[in-house]
Parts: structure tokens; sequence; C-alpha cells
């Protein structure tokens, strides 16, 4: 969807410009544009039972919550300094329900970067390193003022919610190399 709208606000057209076919025949729809054709297909298939692979609440050890703001920005700015090998660490560090969130990333050539946020903390400590990128573009499809981490370990997958929206983004993490 990201896609089409981006062809359409670049290809500017009037309304009478824009055509829309359907084929429920064939599970496609198509979208006419001056200079653009664009088809969408449904793919059939089996696919897994996303609630079975997102960690249950009773299974989440530690929980942060923080500013999706101020975290993206720490993200971007880890993402920089890692352009290849892409491994940005979040290190939670709690005392009482306040702590901080340490954003982590580490490049021979030029240094280490770390950005602290302020957070509310539930639960035990923990490091856990992840793919900077994938990170980021799950928090750019956040659009929320809050947002909560929820671990079970370091090695078991991180999901993310928004306070306010019905959303989650679930992460592996990686083995730092």
């Amino acid at each position: 969807y990201q896609r089409l709208a981006g062809l359409i606000a670049a290809s500017k057209p009037d309304d009478d410009d824009i055509h829309i076919a359907c084929f429920s025949s064939r599970n496609q729809v198509m979208f006419k544009l001056p200079g653009c054709e664009m088809v969408s297909q449904l793919v059939e298939g089996n696919y897994p039972d996303y609630r079975r692979i997102v960690p249950p609440s009773a299974a989440v050890k530690t929980t942060v919550r923080l500013a999706a703001a101020e975290f993206s920005k720490a993200v971007a700015v880890a993402n920089i300094l890692v352009p290849d090998a892409n491994i940005v660490n979040l290190k939670i560090a709690a005392e009482d329900g306040d702590g901080a969130l340490a954003v982590l990333s580490q490049n021979t050539e030029f240094g280490d970067q770390e950005t602290s946020l302020d957070a509310e903390i539930t639960g035990p400590e923990l490091t856990a390193a992840f793919n900077g990128r994938f990170l980021a573009q799950g928090l750019k499809a956040i659009d929320a003022p809050t947002i909560t981490l929820f671990f079970e370990t370091a090695i078991r997958p991180v999901v993310i919610r928004p306070e306010s929206a019905d959303y989650l983004y679930m992460l592996m993490p990686m083995s730092p190399k």
C-alpha cells in the first residue's frame, strides 16, 4: 500500500486519471495511473497462525516503556555506525521501576556509540542484540508517543506495541559476532 500511495503521489494525478479494475476470478486488482499500471494479486495458501508464535503475556519477564520518537532516533543513530553488521544491542538496566534502555553499536574502525534513554522497566535486566535495520523499520510503522517492549529472554523474540493501537511488531534477536 505504501508503494501504491507513493506512486499516486509522485504522478500527481487528477481524480479522473486513476482507474481501478478488479478481477475477482483471478484474485487481482489493477491500478492504472498516467504512465504506470500496477497489478496486485491475493496469494492463497496456508499461513502460520501468528498467535501461536507471539509470546503469551504470561511468558513476558521484562517490560520496557519509553518514548517512541526518542527510541527510534537512538536506533537510527546506532545504525549509522554499523552499516554492514547491522547489529544493535539493547541493554536494559532497572532500579525499582525506573531505569534506562541503552542503545549500543560497535564499529572496530570508528568506535562505540551508546544512547541512554529513560524508561519504565519491570523485570530483570538483560542485553539483547537485534538487526538494527529491521528494528528501525518496525519503529517507523508505529505512530504513537509511547511504546512498550516485551521480553521473555535475550534469545527469544521481542514484541513491540504502541500504547494506543491494536498493533504489534515482533523481532527475533541476533547472536552478536
